[in-house]
């Protein structure tokens, strides 16, 4: 009688579980068979190194497969192969598994070292490096500085595309990636696995930034490294030490997307000539108030000393997920040339801190965009500052719109000024103008809401006032 049933598709019920079968069949393969390796070297008397009994023969271009790769550093197993797949790192299934090379001397900065005295490289198997790989545990009490800084190196021979940091604590105690040009040609990514699983837990000072992406500064426009993504990581300061997080300079495409970063005393982002980027982020309790190191958590300026109209940051988008948390210092200061930036997010100062600066500061800073956005610099202080403040510093601010945006402590325009527009906003001044305006020509302030008792304008020179039309 013949078989009239419809053979196994993909999407039966048969296929499936046939799939899984193969699966975990190879998978117990892959197991016994390196226990079985295990097992004849403890036979032979090749376990531990210590055996003066012969040697296994070498087997130029074999494949060994051990459990740990520590365990073949450390000399506690022997491999007669050029070639070595590993389970894991420190202890299997730990997310460290790799494929490595043997050597007979140092071909790579990012090569380990054997007790036997081999030498062993990383064989990569796709375009993303694992720091896992490399002896990072993640377990916040190791420092996995030295492990990140391998794993950094062959990141950068290799020319790959992610450095991946999977789930866990890095503790860290030295800065972690400095990206420059010529050596490096950007097209990489810093990937985590969201901001309250990767953590880089930092142990001490960092004079030097934690991540640095620097283009060629010998002078202007020269290349500029383009396509350094940092995603999904938090930071984690000691609130002590002076920690700085991130300089951007001569970058273009450079994005920081879903970071968060807690409690550093210093700066977050140092931007100078950084470009058409995106900075989703969000900074609680930074800046610096130190006495001749004054610090703001966000700092864009220009690079180069001569007065070049785009030598600074422009196309900067702060989106409305970004915030700013000051607690220390000032969140932002936008310097001279710094353009067409937008922010949309919010600025917070610290209950009942006392603040000697302004929340966000442009000196210079022309025909950015500021909408939407709560700004609430030094809440509940006894010395309240303003919330933003254009001032002319030897360069004269012109063309910022700030629109439909809420002030606690309002706007201030310093020096000569000109066509900024301050339209739509939301004022909760309890003493004062809301928009205090010296002098320039131009600037449109219009169509506010202010504290009933509270003037919305005063201006120094009325003739800084664009006059309107009825």
């Amino acid at each position: 009688m013949s078989d009239t049933s419809s053979p196994a598709t993909p999407s039966s019920p048969e296929f499936r579980s046939k799939r899984r079968f193969l699966r975990a069949a190879s998978l117990a393969t892959l197991l016994l068979g390196g226990a079985a390796a295990a097992r004849a070297s403890a036979a032979t008397g090749t376990s531990t190194g210590t055996s003066t009994g012969p040697q296994p023969a070498p087997n130029p271009g074999g494949l060994d497969t051990i459990l740990t790769f520590q365990s073949l550093l450390r000399g506690e197993q022997r491999v007669t192969g050029d070639l070595v797949q590993s389970l894991g790192f420190h202890h299997l299934g730990d997310g460290g598994g790799g494929l490595y090379r043997r050597h007979a001397s140092q071909l790579f900065k990012d090569s380990f070292q054997s007790a036997a005295g081999d030498w062993w490289s990383l064989v990569p198997t796709s375009s993303h490096l694992n720091v896992r790989q490399f002896g990072a545990a993640g377990d916040g009490r190791r420092d996995d500085s030295a492990a990140i800084e391998t794993a950094v190196r062959c990141f950068r021979r290799l020319r790959a595309a992610v450095l991946y940091f999977p789930a866990g604590d890095y503790r860290l105690r030295q800065p972690v990636l400095h990206y420059d040009q010529p050596e490096d040609l950007g097209n990489i990514r810093i990937l985590g696995d969201g901001p309250e699983l990767t953590r880089f837990v930092l142990d001490g000072p960092f004079e030097e930034f934690l991540f640095r992406v620097q283009g060629d500064t010998s002078a202007y426009g020269k290349r500029h490294v383009r396509f350094v993504d940092f995603e999904n990581f938090g930071i984690l300061g000691n609130g002590r030490d002076r920690q700085n997080l991130f300089s951007l300079t001569c970058a273009d495409r450079t994005n920081l997307r879903n970071i968060h970063a807690y409690d550093f005393v210093g700066t977050g982002i140092r931007g100078r000539q950084w470009w058409d980027s995106l900075c989703d982020i969000r900074f609680v309790k930074g800046g610096d108030s130190d006495p001749g190191r004054e610090t703001p958590v966000v700092d864009l300026d220009f690079v180069f000393e001569e007065r070049l109209t785009d030598s600074a940051c422009n196309n900067i988008v702060f989106p409305e997920t970004c915030q700013i948390e000051a607690y220390r210092w000032q969140a932002m200061r936008w310097g001279r040339s710094t353009r067409r930036c937008r922010f949309l997010g919010k600025v917070h100062g610290w209950i009942g801190r006392d603040y000697q600066v302004p929340g966000v500061h442009l000196q210079g800073a022309t025909s950015n965009l500021f909408f939407g956005c709560s700004l609430a610099h030094s809440m509940g202080s006894d010395q309240l500052q303003r919330d933003l403040v254009i001032e002319n510093t030897d360069y004269i601010p012109s063309h910022n719109r700030i629109m439909a945006c809420s002030f606690v402590n309002g706007v201030e325009l310093i020096g000569d000024t000109r066509g900024n527009l301050i339209s739509d906003c939301v004022f909760r001044n309890k003493s004062g103008p809301a928009v205090l305006v010296d002098r320039g020509r131009g600037n449109i302030i219009r169509d506010n809401i202010g504290e009933p008792d509270q003037p919305l304008l005063k201006a120094a020179d009325p003739r800084a006032l664009a006059p309107l039309s009825p």
